[in-house]
Parts: structure tokens; sequence; C-alpha cells
């Protein structure tokens, strides 16, 4: 009997499965699409407009899609929308962390816009429009340029040296970017814990690079090479900056 009312207790609390249900209608596409792109008018103020969602780029924890805003014969709007999408996604801890991821991306992103803007008239990251936490979506404006990875692609199909002389180009102005959001996101504290963080994922990728065939002489190379650095590396003179996933 008392098993039997605490399995009732775990499996049939109101709260839980309120979340769960909820996690349920968010993840059903249909469902999702058509409130999705209400939202997507709410916050364009646009109640005539046409909202369409493009085929969508999947990433380890989130979709992206390519959306166009038609009215009638006037000039198509395109924005972008980011759905996170934790590999959890179904439960529901996994949607309340996918809304929660959407929020503070939506933040980070607002605080990074607004600082980008102030100090460069080239560099930027996308203007956020609006966050959707019922849909665990951020709607944002796209950045102009090229994506480094598509430079990277068509310089390996096609090595000329043109191609190559503009793929050099694009990665130096990815490392002037990369300067700026350091500068953006100094800050002060001690950097040990990030020193050990470091040394511990060094040591983790060359213990997987050695079990994926990974020659045994230069994987000894390597491991010398950031002992000798270490020292002058971790020597507590540089600041603490934000860290970007995608670098």
């Amino acid at each position: 009997g008392r098993r039997g009312r605490e399995t009732v207790a775990a499996r049939f609390d109101l709260a839980a499965n309120v979340a769960r249900l909820r996690a349920l209608y968010a993840s059903t596409g249909n469902g999702w699409e058509a409130q999705v792109k209400e939202l997507i008018k709410q916050e364009v103020h646009a109640g005539n407009v046409t909202v369409q969602l493009g085929t969508a780029q999947s990433g380890h924890d989130s979709d992206v899609y390519q959306v166009t805003l038609q009215n009638g014969s006037t000039h198509a709007t395109p924005l972008i929308l980011k759905r996170h999408r934790p590999a959890r996604y179904a439960s529901a801890d996994g949607f309340e962390e996918a809304r929660w991821a959407a929020q503070r991306e939506y933040e980070a992103l607002s605080w990074l816009w607004r600082a980008f803007t102030s100090r460069s008239d080239y560099f930027r990251v996308p203007r956020p429009l609006g966050v959707f936490p019922e849909c665990a979506s951020v709607l944002m404006e796209p950045c102009r340029g090229e994506r480094l990875d598509r430079t990277l692609r068509w310089t390996r199909l096609r090595a000329i040296p043109w191609q190559q002389a503009r793929l050099c180009r694009h990665l130096e102005a990815c490392g002037e970017w990369l300067g700026l959001f350091h500068q953006i996101t100094e800050r002060p504290g001690n950097p040990s814990a990030v020193h050990q963080r470091i040394e511990h994922d060094f040591e983790e990728e060359l213990a997987s690079c050695r079990a994926q065939g990974l020659d045994e002489d230069l994987a000894h190379r390597v491991a010398r090479t950031f002992a000798a650095r270490k020292p002058s590396a971790f020597q507590g003179v540089q600041g603490l900056v934000g860290r970007h996933c995608d670098f």
C-alpha cells in the first residue's frame, strides 16, 4: 500500500504532469509552428503579414529557421528564428531547460548587441527582436557577411590562390571580432579555475585523439609543447574574458 501511494504520488503529480503536457504540445511540429508564427506576428506588430519558416539547420541542441515576412507585393523581410532543443527536450526538465536557454541567449545577445554597436561600425552580433519562452525560441535579425565554414569548404574544393587569400582575410576578421568580444566581456577575477579547466580539457582532448589513432610521437610533441608553454600562459596576468562556444 505504501509503495502504491509512492508510485501514484511520483507519476501523477499535477505540476509535473502539466509540465510534461506543455512539453508534449511544444514539441509537436504543426502546433509549435502555428504558435510561433502567431508570436512572430505579435512581436513585429504586423497583423496582415504572412510568416513562412524555411528549412531548419539542426545543431547539437538547437534548430535555426529562416523566417520570411511577406506583406502582399511588398519586399519580404528575412529574419532568423532559433529554437532551443536540448537532448532531454521530450521530458519536462528538458523543456524547462530549453526555455531557460532561450531566455538566457536573448539577454546575452541584447547586451552584446548594444556593446558591439557602440564600439564598431563593422563587427556585429545578431540583433535580438524577441524571445518566446513558451516555444523556447529567439527571434533575431540576420548578420551580414559570409559563413566561415562555407568559405572553408570552398577553399578545400578549389585550392586556388585568390580563394586562399580570401580565407585568410576572413580568418583575420574572425580574430578581430574575437578580440573585440574579449574586450567587451573582460572582467576582474582569479583565473586559476579557468587554467585548471583548460588543462583538464586539453588532457581529455589529447586522450580522445590518441584513442582515435593519433600518432604517438605527435601526441608526445603536443603534450611537451603544452607543458613548456603552460607556465608563461598561466602566470595570471591575463584578464578573464567571456567564452564564445563557436570559437
